[in-house]
């Protein structure tokens, strides 16, 4: 009988799993859970590669606690693969997955009935059962790692676009310097609410993504100053040193993003 394998898999939440489309450094294999445990995991996807002879298999797997319990079973379900050549990519969104303990779990795959592999699905838990902590506490660990942050928007063909920047962080506030000889976020400064995605550089990204209300800074604002002189240290290659806080006043627009975590501050 044909044989086909598993080549790879992983199982991560759902929206690190989008915002890796944009960026793949951003790929982090966890599944979360908003708050304390037990609780239930945020929407998570199973990914995974077959490789084998071209033809229709039957597909099942199980996603299982440490102890072995069968927490969800997928299928059977027909999959057709393209032929030894090829590796063929499926995905499966899981939602209201039971997460008790913060071990390990694993997913475990079958085809015609024959196990053909498995890898661990790694829990991240909330802090303090207060998914708006958990949400605001990940986001700024990501911050105070991550050089880059992206700003994803409403293009002018209303499609969303995402764009890295660099920025500055302030009482729980991101700022966001854009026009000429800077970068150039195009229409940060009349949007209402972005999105901003933020990352570490540790060998797991912590990835966090939450909404953010949208408002500029005056050029006399006094805030424009602090915030300026504070960018001064994290803009690199500077062509005119400190004096890059004139220009930025005179050419630039500073934009200030607060980020909204969900619960009763999120408004979501």
């Amino acid at each position: 009988m044909a044989r086909a394998d598993l080549h790879t898999a992983l199982v991560l939440d759902a929206e690190i799993h989008e915002a890796s489309l944009v960026d793949p450094s951003l790929l982090d294999p966890v599944v979360r859970v908003d708050g304390g445990l037990p609780g239930v995991a945020r929407p998570l996807v199973v990914v995974r590669e077959y490789q084998g002879p071209q033809g229709v298999y039957v597909e099942e797997f199980s996603l299982r606690a440490p102890d072995g319990t069968e927490l969800h079973h997928h299928g059977p379900a027909r999959v057709e693969l393209s032929g030894e050549m090829f590796h063929d990519r499926f995905e499966t969104v899981v939602r209201g997955l039971p997460i008790d303990a913060p071990d390990d779990h694993r997913v475990v795959f079958t085809i015609d009935d024959e196990e053909v592999g498995g890898v661990p699905v790694f829990v991240e838990a909330g802090l303090g059962g207060d998914p708006r902590v958990a949400a605001e506490e990940t986001f700024k660990k990501a911050l105070a790692k991550g050089a880059v942050l992206w700003v994803t928007l409403p293009g002018p063909d209303g499609a969303e676009r995402s764009q890295g920047v660099w920025f500055v962080e302030s009482d729980g506030k991101v700022y966001v310097l854009t026009g000429p000889g800077e970068q150039r976020v195009a229409g940060l400064e009349h949007a209402e609410r972005v999105q901003l995605t933020a990352r570490s550089k540790d060998a797991r990204s912590k990835v966090a993504a939450v909404p953010a209300r949208v408002r500029t800074v005056s050029p006399d604002d006094p805030l424009f100053d602090t915030v300026g002189r504070a960018g001064l240290g994290r803009r690199l290659n500077l062509p005119d040193g400190d004096g890059a806080l004139q220009r930025w006043k005179e050419q630039c627009t500073l934009v200030e993003l607060t980020p909204q975590f969900r619960g009763a501050d999120a408004g979501v």
